[in-house]
């Protein structure tokens, strides 16, 4: 309840020099509720304005009607039909003789009467407005709005919010030269742009809960195009995240094929509080306390480096706004570097370092910032905020151009809930089985295209009387450029005289074979002898008997060898050895996840999948594993599970993780 001792308190703290902010949060630590408070500084405001329009005269304000050119009161204006009678000329802040903070103020024009005029459109366009008298004091006081943006944004709990954020970026040419000595690509110019959207609900503390809509597009100077569109979720303090498309250049297609198929349009739990941690929903609402409790100090410093310049009113989602420019004070943001030096107890040899790097941070960034913001007359909210930088930026030139909205504060925002989601290991493990499809196929790409390179070897040494030069005929270098190499890995190596070539190419799959290609005809593993200018290696390497090294632990255990049993089918074994690889993962991790999509374990998936069959069924969990595939012609399965089983089964339970 507001009573008249409050509101006598409340004036006579601000008529002695008092911030709101500071008398606010001394009232509510006495217990007083923050709406009553800010129902009461309201009623306080109100009452000075109506003292100071009091002082004010009655004058005439000069309006178009229909009738022509007239000269009526105020009140006729306020009263009289918005059809048919319109203000004529509204007038910026600075033509009305009002001093604005950050805007210069211009020569007054002479004679009394046009002065009147003058004042009398500002009173009238502050009463036409409504609360107007909230609007003169928090609108024309850059320190004042501030503050109240900072004290009321720490009361927001929920919200919608949207925006988008475009940039354009052009490295130097020392930029460019960098970046490929680090890596054999050429960048150049850069566009593309963000749209965000999202909500939040902060208001159950023990279940925080966002959702937030990413979509992202780039495109290089060559047109080649990048693009992500995504949602993510915290929701029953577990993230959740969720690829709807993925762009990329038909070049890198391929790296990006397998995360495709099985990932695009699933919702994925990437992680969630443990039970021994604190949940996100704790440590999202602990970092908002660390905020608020710095934000006073953060509001008076900041109030001493920024000044708001009123730019005029405006509808953002039917709030009625008042727009300002921000304006960081160069001289006030420098005095503000040195305070917070002294108070670190910087010595000055350190204090002067600090402020030569500020000049260069203004100069290069922060004079070449212009941003707006819109403020709700009534809540003191920032409802869109604008931010425009064109200058130097990570050695080249950018354009960042960032536009936020926000509404809907303090509603009842909802979150829905996620029904169906998959789990990131499975996800790591389907994707580990489709790179391995994937790579085999590349495989199987390359060497179809070195057999197609032997023709056109054969037919430029029939047309030039040699090999010199064939793999840069028109035939030859297309074959190798687009057959061989676009795949990736190490180029083709290659070696010509006139009567002798050589190329091998490193495969993909098969990690660190090379399949080799010679004038003798031999087309098969090995890699090109230099002088002798043939393929040498040839025969396929052996495996060495693989242990498991109990010193290291931290080691992916490599499938130990099953000696084979005269009842047991290769396939079989090859699952047993499986089998007791990942119970050994288990005893060193504490987690039969993650094996199957190490190095060791996609090789030995590969080693089954390729006996006749079908291609192993593979469900791994925290705690259980069960391995399963078709072993002969006939429709009968091997399962091997964590349970210690092996034999026939009809199938191997996702659900379960077991043979059934």
């Amino acid at each position: 309840m507001i009573t008249k001792e409050l509101l006598d308190y409340i004036t006579y703290q601000l008529d002695h020099g008092e911030s709101w902010e500071g008398t606010r949060g001394d009232l509510s630590s006495s217990g007083w509720a923050i709406n009553v408070l800010d129902e009461a500084y309201l009623q306080v405001m109100t009452k000075k304005k109506e003292a100071a329009m009091a002082q004010l005269p009655n004058p005439l304000v000069e309006v178009a009607s229909e009738s022509g050119n007239t000269s009526v009161s105020p009140e006729q204006v306020k009263n009289s039909n918005p059809e048919k009678t319109l203000i004529k000329s509204p007038l910026t802040p600075t033509e009305s003789g009002i001093s604005v903070p950050g805007v210069r103020k211009q020569e007054q024009p002479k004679g009394k009467g046009k002065l009147i005029g003058l004042i009398s459109i500002i009173v009238v366009v502050l009463v036409l407005i409504g609360g107007s008298a909230f609007a003169y004091f928090n609108y024309i006081y850059s320190d004042n709005v501030l503050a109240r943006i900072f004290v009321n944004s720490q009361n927001l709990e929920s919200g919608e919010f949207s925006g988008k954020i475009k940039f354009e970026y052009t490295p130097s040419e020392k930029t460019k030269e960098e970046i490929l000595a680090e890596i054999p690509i050429e960048v150049n110019k850069m566009k593309g742009e963000f749209d965000l959207s999202g909500r939040y609900n902060f208001k159950n503390k023990e279940n925080v809960k966002m959702d937030v809509i990413v979509k992202a597009n780039s495109k290089s100077e060559n047109d080649a195009s990048y693009g992500i569109d995504s949602e993510w979720k915290i929701i029953d303090n577990a993230i959740y995240g969720k690829v709807n498309n993925l762009v990329a250049p038909q070049e890198l297609d391929q790296y990006v094929a397998s995360a495709k198929l099985i990932a695009l349009s699933r919702w994925i739990k990437l992680y969630a509080s443990g039970q021994d941690e604190e949940s996100i929903s704790v440590k999202l609402i602990n970092a908002r306390k660390e905020i608020q409790k710095n934000s006073n100090e953060i509001n008076k410093n900041l109030i001493k480096a920024v000044s708001l310049q009123f730019q005029g009113f405006e509808n953002n989602d039917n709030i009625l706004c008042s727009k300002f420019k921000v304006v960081f004070d160069k001289q006030k943001t420098r005095e503000l570097f040195i305070v917070l030096a002294k108070e670190k107890n910087l010595s000055e040899d350190e204090i002067n370092e600090t402020l030569v790097a500020y000049d260069k941070v203004y100069e290069d960034l922060i004079k070449n910032i212009n941003a707006n913001i819109s403020v709700g007359v009534f809540d003191s909210l920032i409802h869109n905020a604008s931010i425009v930088f064109t200058g130097p930026l990570e050695g080249g030139m950018s354009t960042i151009d960032i536009n936020v909205s926000s509404k809907k504060e303090n509603s009842d925002i909802k979150v829905d809930d996620i029904a169906d989601f998959t789990e990131i290991e499975k996800i790591f493990e389907d994707m580990s089985s489709a790179i391995v499809a994937i790579s085999q196929e590349i495989d199987d790409s390359i060497k179809s295209a070195m057999q197609q390179a032997k023709d056109i070897a054969e037919s430029y040494k029939a047309l030039k009387g040699t090999y010199i030069n064939f793999d840069t005929s028109i035939d030859g270098e297309k074959i190798i450029k687009e057959n061989i190499n676009s795949w990736g890995g190490n180029a083709v190596t290659i070696f010509t005289t006139k009567e002798k070539y050589c190329l091998s190419k490193d495969l993909i799959n098969a990690l660190g074979t090379s399949w080799c290609l010679d004038s003798s005809s031999f087309l098969g593993n090995g890699t090109c002898d230099k002088e002798k200018i043939t393929c040498i290696g040839t025969s396929t390497s052996v495996t060495p008997t693989p242990v498991i090294n109990p010193t290291n632990p931290t080691n992916n255990p490599i499938a130990p060898i099953v000696v084979p049993t005269a009842e047991k089918s290769e396939t079989q074994n090859l699952i047993d050895s499986l089998s007791l690889a990942l119970q050994a993962h288990n005893t060193q991790k504490g987690t039969y996840l993650g094996y199957i999509s190490s190095a060791n374990g996609i090789a030995a998936v590969k080693k089954i999948n390729e006996q006749e069959g079908d291609a192993l069924i593979v469900a791994t969990s925290k705690a259980k594993f069960c391995l399963m595939k078709k072993v002969n012609v006939e429709p009968t399965y091997y399962c091997v599970d964590s349970t210690g089983y092996s034999g026939k089964a009809n199938g191997c339970s996702s659900k379960n993780i077991s043979c059934e």
